[in-house]
């Protein structure tokens, strides 16, 4: 579990990682932490949960 301030988050550099599963593409976000990568999953509900908070 990483316990990361929700401030940062919202302004942080995220990225998108193309993944190709089955000949389907897909584009899941990523950001790079500095203790380890968020991907898949988790960094797309995270995306969306702060995206939320945003109003965008």
């Amino acid at each position: 579990m990483l316990r990361l301030p929700l401030e940062p988050l919202m302004h942080a550099p995220w990225g998108i990682q193309r993944l190709e599963l089955h000949g389907a593409a897909l584009d899941i976000p990523r950001l790079e932490l500095p203790m380890a990568p968020l991907w898949g999953a988790t960094a797309f509900v995270l995306k969306a949960w702060l995206d939320v908070l945003r109003g965008t």
